[in-house]
């Protein structure tokens, strides 16, 4: 199955070779761009040989998106991992392509990821009120407002009562 990334590069290769005038021209232009930019060569859009490719990652999410992107683009294929110093390394056997097209995905994603767990973040803290008593606030820093983003995370996540889980456990005594 052919990756989006590969199939534009096929496209826009095909009009480069293919079309008319400028348009053959503007194609031709915007082929080697995309080359660059993904470090492709034309024969490796001709290339169909498969070879061990390291992926790396360091953060618990990151592990789970890059095993989500992995299979979204080649499917249930074997991944392997190991721990290379601090960097943690899956390695799949794939395609220049293929490779592109996780690299790309992955970097994307992963981005979007890291934006959106920092919203969720904000939005629990302003849902279980983790903020110091009114003595202890710091004039000189303004609150921070929830964006609508976050109000809407903060209305759907669950509000949990630490002083209500310690009543509980002190009234049953200690847990046998």
């Amino acid at each position: 199955m052919m990756t989006n990334k590969e199939e534009l590069l096929m496209k826009v290769k095909a009009l480069a070779e293919r079309g008319e005038g400028g348009e053959a021209t503007s194609a031709a232009a915007l082929l080697e761009k995309l080359m660059k930019k993904y470090g492709v060569t034309e024969a490796d859009l001709d290339d169909k040989k498969r070879e061990n490719v390291e992926f790396r990652y360091s953060k618990p999410f990151e592990d789970l998106l890059l095993s989500q992107v992995i299979y979204m683009v080649m499917g249930d294929v074997p991944v392997y991992h190991y721990t290379k110093s601090r960097a943690k390394v899956k390695i799949v056997d794939c395609t220049k392509a293929e490779r592109l097209e996780i690299e790309a995905a992955f970097d994307f994603y992963r981005h979007h990821l890291e934006a959106g767990l920092m919203k969720f973040y904000h939005a629990f803290v302003q849902r279980e009120g983790l903020f110091p008593a009114d003595s202890k606030k710091r004039a000189d820093v303004p609150a921070r407002e929830p964006d609508v983003e976050e109000e809407m995370l903060i209305s759907a996540l669950q509000k949990h009562t630490r002083h209500k889980a310690l009543t509980e456990t002190s009234e049953r005594g200690p847990e046998q």
